[in-house]
């Protein structure tokens, strides 16, 4: 009952035979009688997270929201560029009057939006997806593949050819957050809420950045 109750409340209505094996982990720990162990084990994230800090300090990573189709998506989030100087400065408020009320849930109250229903799930043009707060370059066109309900990528911009450091505007914290150990992504320039990374992606290093749609915009090559 207290697994449903959360599943629940997060807003999450996903069939069991939607979900691919290797999304299953993000699942498991809010309702694993209805969907089923993950059939690829992953490496704690918290041990991967403190191991990649660790690394990171001697050289110098969820509510949902509200089901709103896609393509409702309001544009009032993608022009802040002469609206925002310093985004760490711009209170909750703020934020709350200058996003949508989806874009504000997503980003700032760090909610995840519905899985298949990212308007760039399946986007394929080439170019570099930014931020939608702060039009930080976050992800380039190439680094995105399919994986599971969410816009993936195997990098981000600028990442350290080792990929022990975070990128130039990408960060992780770990997240304890409803029961689940995970490694939160977040924008360094203004701290807006991205999504997670996981450890069963491709080469070079292996990661999975599943980040939410309503985060980004894009910028056409």
């Amino acid at each position: 009952m207290i697994a449903r109750g959360l599943f629940s409340r997060l807003h999450l209505s996903v069939k069991p035979s939607s979900i691919t094996p290797s999304c299953r982990t993000f699942f498991r720990v809010v309702d694993p009688g209805r969907v089923g162990a993950a059939t690829r084990p992953l490496i704690s994230p918290r041990a991967s997270f403190l191991k990649t800090s660790a690394v990171s300090s001697a050289a110098s990573q969820a509510p949902s929201a509200s089901g709103s189709s896609p393509a409702a998506f309001s544009t009032k989030a993608m022009d802040t560029t002469d609206r925002v100087e310093d985004p760490k400065n711009v209170s909750e408020e703020e934020w709350r009057r200058k996003l949508d009320k989806t874009t504000f849930k997503v980003c700032r109250l760090k909610g995840t939006e519905h899985p298949g229903s990212g308007k760039y799930l399946h986007h394929s043009e080439k170019g570099t997806y930014i931020c939608v707060c702060c039009r930080a370059n976050l992800f380039r066109s190439e680094d995105k593949f399919n994986h599971c309900g969410w816009p993936s990528f195997r990098q981000a911009m600028d990442t350290a050819k080792d990929g022990k450091e975070d990128a130039t505007n990408v960060k992780r914290e770990y997240d304890s957050s409803h029961g689940m150990e995970r490694v939160e992504v977040l924008c360094k320039k203004c701290d807006s809420h991205l999504g997670h990374v996981f450890t069963d992606g491709p080469e070079p290093f292996g990661r999975r950045f599943c980040i939410n749609s309503v985060s980004l915009d894009f910028v056409k090559d």
